[in-house]
């Protein structure tokens, strides 16, 4: 079980202090928390990935989890939500 947090989550899954045998790339967490989710809820055809034709879901991220130290990730804001093409959430 991670944190609700999917930041924190992924983090930890990439750090996995306690069992190492078990950590993640960053992408492959990235993974995990996009297509994989839509794929365990059957919505593989509908969201997890930037494509034609599926809901324009996305968040925009202060920095790049690929470009920042694995102990930082925890540390990246959520700039902008976007479901269904609608902003949902900015910073101020």
């Amino acid at each position: 079980m991670e944190p609700l947090s999917p930041l924190l989550g992924m983090q930890e899954v990439v750090l996995r202090a306690e069992f190492p045998e078990q950590r993640l790339s960053v992408e492959e967490a990235m993974r995990m928390y996009t297509l994989d989710a839509a794929y365990c809820s059957g919505e593989e055809n509908l969201k997890g990935s930037l494509e034609e034709g599926k809901l324009a879901d996305l968040t925009i991220l202060s920095d790049d989890p690929l470009f920042v130290s694995t102990d930082k990730i925890k540390e990246i804001n959520v700039e902008f939500v976007i479901i269904d093409g609608k902003v949902v959430f900015s910073v101020p």
